[in-house]
């Protein structure tokens, strides 16, 4: 099977220091399947209200801090003729129903153990985030955004008015994590946000579609990068 690896024609510096993994979490750590929750939530009884919010341009506005959530929350109040109250509950539905997927997480925890130096980009709302490093999820599904990644290793796109794949979220963390001279592996489900990273200079891109083709190619990236793969995953004894 073929792997998602964009490659880049950016050459590889002499240097032996180890790259650097930047993660998307919607799509990736979490899973991010919207056209679903709208279908299931409340078995179907807000399908349309559902769709009608996270398909629209606003979702963009709220995930780049354009638009607060509670103004989101007032918008479809009148437009949907609902409560506050209950889009208020049905946002918070959708942001919890981002499961994590373990073996992405595995991987990134191994990663960590091997000593590479992990951080975080992502599009959402600061509520969002709340919500995902909150005690409530936590005590749902056993994990926080927190057990991978600190504070200070995350960027949000609402916190910085900045939204992939716009250039300046790229260089934003270059800046932020002293990456300059640094070879960045980015991981994520939205091709559009790898070309803009790799048009951002960063080394390689895996756009990822399912757990499998994502270990092989970071497999590879190692290997080229005269890095010794993982040991103990479930691809053949390596990652």
């Amino acid at each position: 099977m073929m792997s998602p690896m964009i490659d880049t024609q950016n050459k590889l510096s002499k240097s032996n220091e180890a790259p650097v993994f930047i993660w998307d979490v919607g799509g990736v750590i979490l899973e991010w399947k919207p056209i679903q929750f709208a279908a299931k939530y409340e078995n179907g009884k807000y399908q349309a209200e559902c769709l009608a919010i996270l398909t629209h341009e606003n979702w963009i506005k709220l995930d780049r801090g354009d638009l607060s959530y509670q103004d989101m929350i007032a918008i479809y109040s009148r437009q949907l003729n609902l409560p506050d109250s209950e889009i208020h509950t049905l946002l918070q539905a959708v942001f919890h129903s981002l499961k994590p997927q373990n073996e992405v997480i595995n991987l990134i925890l191994q990663l960590k153990t091997a000593g590479y130096e992990q951080y975080c980009l992502t599009n959402g709302a600061r509520e969002y985030l709340q919500h995902v490093t909150s005690p409530a999820y936590k005590s749902a599904y056993n994990f926080s955004l927190n057990d991978l990644f600190s504070h200070d290793q995350i960027v949000l796109s609402a916190s910085i008015n900045l939204l992939k794949p716009e250039p300046e979220i790229y260089h934003h963390i270059l800046t932020k994590f002293n990456l300059k001279d640094r070879k960045i592996i980015f991981i994520d489900d939205t091709e559009k946000n790898i070309k803009g990273a790799l048009a951002a200079g960063w080394w390689r891109g895996i756009h990822f579609t399912n757990f499998l083709d994502c270990s092989h190619a970071i497999h590879n990236s190692l290997i080229e990068f005269n890095r010794i793969p993982l040991k103990n995953t479930t691809i053949n004894g390596d990652l």
